[in-house]
């Protein structure tokens, strides 16, 4: 066997292994990339889900005549679990931010003028708090929508 020959041997080895990294590597990135993508798919139906919970339990609260504080921690507990899938969403994408001022109107359109009152007298029209709270449910279900199956579609 000839230098040329066993030059040219290991040459191919070199090309056929640097081949085998390349097409790895990509692989497992585009695994990686499908298996992060399911997870943000399957969590923004888990949030749509807790959503739904939420306004569920606020129109509940709003449309008692007394404050029920049981309720009202309820929906407190309900909220900051929520608020905390966002952030943990928004941290593993970071294009989703705007979840986050959604969140934020939620929060108000929830617990807004009933919330921590010294009195145990209610706002005598609850429906405008019903229509800002489903409002904001409504504008947040689009939002999480959008990005599902725009920017996640599967």
């Amino acid at each position: 066997m000839t230098v040329n020959a066993l030059f040219g041997f290991f040459f191919q080895a070199l090309i056929v292994l640097l081949g085998w990294w390349v097409v790895h590597t990509l692989t497992i990135r585009r695994d990686s990339a499908k298996a992060r993508k399911e997870i943000i798919s399957k969590s923004f139906d888990e949030l749509a889900g807790k959503l739904n919970v939420i306004h569920d339990l606020a129109v509940d609260y709003h449309q008692k005549n007394i404050a029920d504080r049981k309720a009202e921690l309820k929906l407190k507990n309900l909220l900051d679990d929520f608020g905390t899938a966002i952030a943990m969403l928004c941290k593993l994408e970071p294009r989703i931010k705007a979840a986050e001022k959604h969140l934020v109107a939620v929060k108000l359109a929830a617990t807004r003028f009933n919330f921590e009152v010294i009195t145990s007298e209610r706002i005598t029209d609850n429906q405008i708090i019903l229509d800002k709270l489903a409002q904001q449910v409504l504008l947040m279900k689009r939002f999480l929508l959008h990005e599902k199956y725009f920017l996640y579609a599967a």
